[in-house]
């Protein structure tokens, strides 16, 4: 997809245990060969190491190094930035734990006029709710060969709405959640129908949430930190997603 830049804002420690596994994913399977990495830390050089590794000498790649203090609203404005200071006309704003599977460039063909398309985030977990599991060579096939999809988010009364695949000039709320220039938009896309798949419940979530909640300012995350927490305590008590929404590794 020459017309789209990927945006990601991306942990530099610990580095999000699906990296790998993305990078190949938006490259190999959707076909993206222009991404901005904005990498939030005090040590960006491991991420950008990975990402050059992954990406090759064929993809057109920047990075920015976010090394203050992780907020909301710093985050959403340095997306909004790069949204704006895109070469294509359309970006794909996700974060290194969320798959579109939906064939983006028919999408895009077909609603070629639309300012934005809205998509559902629909987590994916383990069998009987374990973690997925990951090792060194985890690719995006077997993230979803060794998983389900569950609403995971509507447990912990998240924001399953998002809004991905934008024109540059669509100015996003925190999350992808929301749009904040309705006014000046002209074209709405499908509905919230096209699942964009999440993998944050994977082996390495623990100690993402652990250091979140450490590091994280309480106050200015508010929209964040109270949701992170409840998975936070979830996790350590379960083990993984509650068990008692699956029978024999279906969802009910």
């Amino acid at each position: 997809m020459e017309d789209v830049t990927l945006i990601s804002v991306v942990q530099s420690s610990p580095s999000p245990p699906t990296l790998d596994a993305f990078l190949g994913y938006y490259l190999d399977v959707i076909g993206i060969r222009d991404f901005v990495i904005i990498v939030q830390g005090t040590d960006p050089a491991p991420v950008k190491d990975a990402v050059a590794r992954a990406l090759g000498p064929d993809c057109r790649y920047e990075f920015h190094d976010w090394t203050e203090p992780f907020d909301d609203r710093s985050k959403i404005e340095l997306i909004n930035y790069y949204k704006m200071q895109a070469r294509t006309e359309f970006t794909l704003v996700v974060d290194a734990d969320e798959f579109v599977t939906a064939n983006l460039p028919a999408l895009h063909s077909t609603h070629a006029s639309a300012d934005f398309i809205q998509m559902r985030l629909v987590d994916r977990i383990g069998p009987y709710g374990r973690l997925i599991p990951l090792s060194s060579c985890t690719d995006w096939k077997t993230l979803f060969d060794d998983s389900f999809p569950a609403k995971v988010s509507d447990h912990f009364g998240s924001d399953a709405c998002k809004y991905a695949l934008t024109r540059r000039n669509v100015l996003l709320l925190p999350g992808q959640h929301g749009i904040q220039n309705w006014d000046q938009l002209l074209v709405g896309g499908p509905g919230g129908d096209i699942p964009l798949y999440h993998f944050k419940w994977v082996e390495g979530v623990v100690e993402l949430l652990e250091h979140r909640l450490v590091t994280l300012d309480a106050n200015a995350n508010s929209a964040w930190y109270g949701e992170m927490a409840r998975q936070y305590v979830h996790l350590k008590k379960y083990g993984g997603f509650r068990p008692d929404l699956l029978s024999d590794g279906k969802i009910v």
